[in-house]
């Protein structure tokens, strides 16, 4: 590993500063979409410096090598890496992010660009990693490593743009839970069997900017069975919530499972007292039509 970080220091990182270059940055006065996110920046797919359109020109990309950092950035603290990147080359990273735009593959290493920031699509990194690695664009890893340079470049408008190159140490695939806002309070959920089918909610995380809660469904009725997260509810005292529907790509149970599944995913509803006492109500059947189903009722404790 260590030879190969050299090598990644010098000649492979020219490679990935290119790669960068094509798709470089979050923050360039992209339109938001018609459900509100905002779009990702587009690639040209080539590396080609021949297209000069104000849309599709390719930046020109430099490295600056400043003095090493002892720093350690995570979640809490990574917009202060994005904010003068410069000035911690050497510093260690632990990120959750969203892969976008083209990735790059050659004998030395897999490159590519995420979102370490996915929910605002922000906090742009270029990462390099093992040869042969599979990622694809949407996926969301866990990459620990370091800041070994920065990525400079000039976007569609002319403005001079810059994100942190990092070598990484240890790359994992998960799902976008892990990309979430951390919970304030993470309460316990329970288990209710109806006619061989079991939902359980495992957990119900409250969280600054929602509620999510983890669902897992056990179809042991011997026939299909439906889940309808659709009308799932909660409840605090006098307030009802309904379910939300979620950009940030949760795992989600299937509304039709065959006999035998199990499904894990996630329901998510609107931020809530994290303190207050909770009830989730959610709705489930299966084919066998003579039989009656009552909703799954669980009380969730206040802290």
């Amino acid at each position: 590993m260590e030879s190969w970080t050299m090598k990644m220091r010098t000649a492979s990182l020219l490679g990935v500063i290119a790669v960068a270059a094509a798709v470089l940055l979050a923050g360039c006065g992209g339109d938001d979409d018609t459900q509100g996110r905002t779009t990702r920046p587009a690639t040209t797919g080539s590396r080609s410096d021949d297209d000069t359109s104000p849309t599709t020109r390719r930046p020109r990309a430099t490295t600056t090598t400043v003095g090493r950092s002892d720093e350690h950035f995570t979640r809490e603290n990574f917009e202060t890496l994005i904010t003068d990147p410069e000035r911690y080359r050497g510093a260690t990273v632990d990120i959750v992010g969203q892969v976008f735009g083209e990735i790059e593959r050659d004998a030395d290493g897999t490159y590519w660009q995420m979102f370490a920031d996915p929910a605002s699509s922000e906090w742009n990194v270029v990462v390099m990693w093992e040869a042969g690695f599979q990622v694809a664009v949407d996926d969301y890893v866990h990459v620990i490593g370091s800041v070994v340079d920065v990525v400079e470049g000039e976007n569609a408008f002319g403005g001079t743009v810059s994100a942190p190159a990092i070598v990484a140490t240890s790359v994992e695939h998960v799902d976008a839970t892990a990309a979430a806002t951390p919970a304030t309070r993470v309460a316990p959920g329970g288990s209710v069997t109806q006619h061989g089918l079991t939902i359980a909610v495992d957990e119900v995380q409250y969280a600054p900017d929602e509620t999510r809660v983890k669902v897992t469904v056990t179809n042991n009725s011997g026939v299909n069975a439906s889940f309808y997260s659709f009308n799932a509810k909660m409840v605090q005292g006098t307030t009802q919530y309904d379910t939300e529907y979620s950009f940030n790509d949760y795992p989600e149970v299937p509304s039709d499972l065959l006999p035998g599944v199990v499904a894990t995913g996630w329901l998510t509803f609107p931020a809530m007292n994290h303190e207050a006492p909770s009830q989730i109500v959610i709705e489930a059947s299966n084919e066998n039509y003579r039989l009656d189903w009552n909703p799954y009722v669980f009380d969730i404790p206040g802290a």
